[in-house]
């Protein structure tokens, strides 16, 4: 009896502490989490950055799809370092045309560089 007491105490102990962790990156706006590429998209690269990163663009970055901004080579997998990408938004270079990225949407870049891109 004590035994199973003490499985269903750290069972709950944990099952609350997954839920919460869960919760840290959901964003309010969508039901994505932050670290996909989809919720990176829709909340940050659209509204901040496609009107100069798109198909076709001097600059040679495109962020209007997965593929493309893995194709610009501005992400290096697990290396926010060598990403240019994060060092672009996270010193305030980019976005230039548009205000510069909040803490949270930095961090979300960051997150997902070093989640390995998903």
């Amino acid at each position: 009896m004590k035994r199973f007491l003490f499985l269903v105490l750290i069972g709950g102990i944990f099952s609350c502490g997954k839920s919460e962790l869960a919760m840290d990156h959901v964003s309010n706006s969508s039901n994505q989490p932050k670290e996909t590429y989809e919720w990176l998209a829709a909340n940050v690269f659209l509204p901040s950055c496609v009107g100069c990163h798109e198909p076709g663009a001097s600059n040679g970055v495109d962020l209007t799809s997965r593929e493309g901004l893995l194709d610009s080579d501005v992400v290096t997998f697990y290396d926010l370092g060598r990403s240019s990408l994060y060092q672009s938004v996270a010193t305030g270079k980019m976005p230039k045309k548009a205000s510069k990225l909040s803490a949270e949407k930095i961090a979300a870049i960051a997150d997902w560089i070093l989640a390995g891109a998903p």
